[in-house]
């Protein structure tokens, strides 16, 4: 990979955290599904920051493509000297979350539709749980990337330990995106929240290594 393009991916990772968090700024505190009231009427008062959440996130997704283009330069060479292929399997898991990031972005826009057309309130907690269960998955599946480029770390020397342990730990903490699959949406929430952290400071680590290597 060129240079010119790990600058790229490098400033491509940073923008993709911060617009993540832009989105999570605007949106601000949603009341919890178990309280409907107050979530049908978050969803009825609230559309101005919500749907700018919405944009910023859908914006994200630009940035996020571009960081994955980065990283599986990373892994192309190792896993064409080591007779491996971790680099479709972190391709494939990234373009799986940004997938299902797509799904929560149309379906919340749904949920803002569903009032204008005179939706129940039964409707609209409704599309949001489904929401939520996509953001679990979608948690599911960043945590499978940044493992999957975390193993050819440790096994080939790619980068520091710490760095690839790191990976290991976003994929991990990953799997507790299934509790919001199975359970209730606020925990899908409170999970995504929980994990978030962890792979921020992993994207902006590989982002500053991308950089380094430009």
């Amino acid at each position: 990979m060129s240079s010119s393009f790990n600058r790229v991916g490098a400033v491509a990772g940073f923008v993709f955290i911060a617009c993540v968090i832009g989105s999570m700024i605007a949106v601000g505190a949603m009341p919890t599904a178990g309280d409907e009231a107050s979530l049908v009427d978050y969803f009825t008062t609230s559309t101005g920051g919500h749907s700018l959440g919405l944009l910023v996130i859908s914006v994200a997704i630009v940035p996020a493509v571009l960081f994955l283009a980065g990283l599986v330069g990373l892994l192309r060479s190792s896993d064409r000297g080591h007779g491996e292929n971790w680099s479709t399997a972190a391709a494939a898991f990234w373009i799986t979350a940004l997938a299902l990031l797509g799904v929560g972005v149309m379906i919340d826009g749904g949920l803002f539709l569903s009032r204008e057309v005179g939706g129940t309130d039964v409707v609209l907690v409704s599309l949001w749980n489904i929401s939520m269960a996509s953001t679990g998955l979608m948690t599911l599946a960043f945590a499978g990337a940044a493992a999957s480029v975390s193993i050819p770390v440790l096994k080939h020397g790619l980068r520091p330990a710490w760095y690839g342990w790191l990976g290991l730990l976003v994929g991990l903490s990953g799997v507790l995106g299934l509790g919001g699959v199975v359970s209730s949406s606020d925990l899908a929430l409170g999970l995504g929240f929980a994990v978030f952290p962890l792979f921020a400071i992993w994207v902006v680590a590989s982002s500053v290594f991308m950089y380094r290597d430009a």
